[in-house]
């Protein structure tokens, strides 16, 4: 504990319960994590759950046994906290799941009113120095006989202040379903209310009981405990305190809860109209999204869109890795798509006067905050029927892709525009792809006397010769098939005759797999075994009139998605920048882009029988 600081994170029961909330939650975890905290989790029941169990306390009577009553309440807490464990060790954080009795948490008091008052701190430091989280479930504790003892209601927020002050947690976040304090509530009040950037612990007791339970405040002013009170994912809230008291100002707090990225807390709240294609595009490659660690940046673009008015649905591809679908009211007739992965290393957005830097500035980010600043384009102007869909696992397997052609808006969509790497030229066409190992197989001997054994890396030298003196179909259209020879691996020590060895080969391929691997087979005849891990058939697209034009020689999730409507493949930057340590695009392009988007998807909807518009109108 003494190497890292603790953050303290208190999750509602109204911030958790679908796979978008645990989605949001791991990304919040995350963000810690990366500031060099550890983080104990302190987790509500769902909300509904305490009542429901209460109500069925009361199916036995009008005063049910409290000690039997505790135990029955204390599961809705048990249960969602496994169910944020269970998402965290999905999402490749190391969580450990700790119990109550298993930190000393113990109370004294009524068993359903009852006040924390110990807890074993050297559990809590041992399980934290060997995860990168624990989570813990709040509102109860254990009496002296063993028993459960609940905190009352809201007793999380107990529970969270309770574990901060008792090891010294560096931050202490209640994260519920409102961005804060407010002067009243935001559901009820007529008109909005203000939000308070900071508020004394005596001022927020004045509030009564809305936001923040008053036993935990009460403990908070006690004990001097300073906490935040905040939603999920969001970079200002309210800080509760010594004071003074002090408002929001409409650009942002005086306070600010946690620190985040300012481009990002700017583009959380302006309105589609105002965006800046190049600051989003920044937001996005600022968030590592290696593929199989698409959690935070899924759950940063769910809430970005759903604030700006899209009805939008997380679509879990693999645990903690969702795809992201988005639409407006009308039926999606034209659809954006990119992908939200990208290869490592992570590398952080930087710019200059003309160029933007980082991972995935071009493969895919850029492209991604592009088609969403043309999407609210088009809306602005009134057309309907534009959906956005971004997939996880794009530079990997297509996993997102291939569950995303299942959803049943598929069969909706007329068109998809698939965001690729393209110069701002619409491609005509791309290759398709062909990954496949080699293995060969020898007889293990002493290297003193190889003529004992038979080296299975020279068999595989052998083949790999002729591979590299292959001709490989060529396509009138396409051009010529490529192999690319990407590993090679074999043998245990350098005084030991190898007996295995592989390889592995990358196919961009002009014609149909089976007709590659059909010349493959020929070349190898026989000598090494073949195994085809993943395959995508070249494509011709769609071809629109006024707009120039290109083949790719990459493939891209066109051929997974192909339930979307007919493909096209657009967007800003070279795929020649793409993948390298210098990944970079023009502001200009990015801008350009922004056009280019708009304009197809102008086109695309007058070309499905007439754009359905509002009476905004808009330019053709």
């Amino acid at each position: 504990m003494a190497k890292q600081p603790l953050a303290v994170l208190k999750f509602g029961g109204s911030v958790l319960g679908t796979a978008r909330d645990y989605a949001a939650a791991v990304a919040d975890v995350k963000r810690h994590q990366r500031r060099g905290e550890r983080v104990l989790a302190v987790v509500s029941a769902l909300k509904g759950a305490t009542d429901s169990l209460l109500a069925d306390a009361h199916y036995f009577g009008p005063e049910p046994e409290p000690a039997a009553t505790a135990s029955l309440l204390a599961t809705g807490e048990a249960a969602s906290a496994a169910k944020l464990a269970l998402a965290l060790n999905a999402a490749g954080v190391e969580a450990a799941l700790l119990d109550p009795s298993a930190i000393g948490l113990t109370t004294r008091g009524p068993l359903l009113d009852a006040d924390p008052v110990a807890v074993d701190d050297e559990a809590l430091r041992h399980a934290l120095e060997h995860a990168g989280a624990a989570v813990v479930p709040g509102f109860f504790g254990r009496d002296t006989s063993g028993g459960y003892a609940l905190f009352g209601r809201g007793g999380t927020d107990l529970t969270a202040l309770f574990l901060a002050q008792r090891l010294g947690a560096r931050t202490c976040r209640l994260l519920k379903n409102v961005e804060g304090v407010f002067e009243q509530d935001p559901v009820e009040s007529r008109r909005k209310p203000r939000r308070y950037a900071t508020i004394s612990w005596d001022d927020a007791l004045k509030l009564g009981s809305r936001v923040i339970q008053p036993k935990g405040l009460h403990f908070a002013r006690r004990e001097r405990v300073e906490f935040d009170v905040a939603a999920v994912g969001a970079s200002e809230g309210t800080h509760v305190g010594p004071g003074p008291t002090a408002w929001a100002r409409p650009g942002g707090s005086r306070r600010v809860a946690a620190k985040a990225k300012p481009v990002k807390a700017d583009l959380r709240s302006k309105p589609a109209a105002e965006l800046d294609v190049c600051a989003l595009t920044r937001a996005l490659v600022d968030i590592p999204s290696v593929s199989g660690d698409e959690g935070e940046i899924a759950a940063f673009v769910a809430t970005y869109l759903e604030r700006r008015g899209y009805r939008v649905e997380l679509q879990e591809a693999a645990p903690g890795r969702s795809n992201v679908f988005a639409r407006d009211a009308a039926a999606p007739r034209v659809v954006f798509a990119s992908h939200l992965d990208t290869v490592p290393p992570f590398v952080s957005s930087s710019e200059d006067a003309d160029h933007l830097y980082g991972r995935g500035a071009c493969d895919a980010k850029g492209i991604v905050a592009a088609q969403i600043v043309a999407a609210g384009r088009l809306k602005a102007e009134g057309h309907k029927g534009i959906g956005l869909l971004y997939v996880v696992d794009e530079e990997a397997g297509s996993l997102g892709a291939k569950v995303a052609n299942g959803h049943s808006a598929a069969g909706q969509a007329r068109y998809l525009v698939v965001g690729e790497p393209s110069d701002n030229r619409l491609a005509k066409g791309c290759m398709g792809s062909l990954r496949l190992s080699l293995a060969t197989a020898g007889i293990a001997a002493h290297s003193a006397y190889p003529e004992r054994g038979s080296s299975a890396i020279l068999a595989l030298l052998d083949v790999l010769a002729d591979v590299r003196g292959a001709t490989w179909p060529v396509d009138a259209f396409f051009g010529a098939t490529t192999c690319n020879i990407g590993t090679i691996a074999g043998g245990t020590r350098a005084n030991v005759v190898p007996s295995a060895a592989q390889t592995e080969l990358h196919f961009r391929i002009a014609v149909p797999s089976a007709e590659v691997l059909r010349t493959l087979e020929q070349v190898v005849r026989g000598r090494a075994s073949i195994e085809v891990h993943t395959v995508t058939e070249p494509v011709r697209l769609t071809e629109l009139p006024g707009f120039e034009t290109c083949v790719v020689r990459y493939t891209t999730d066109a051929p997974h998605l192909s339930r979307w409507g007919a493909p096209l493949v657009f967007g800003p930057g070279s795929i020649l920048e793409a993948h390298t340590d210098h990944e970079r695009v023009a502001k200009a392009e990015l801008q350009g882009a922004v056009e280019g988007f708009a304009a197809l998807g102008r086109t695309l909807l007058a070309r499905d029988g007439g754009a359905e518009r509002g009476t905004a109108g808009g330019r053709r």
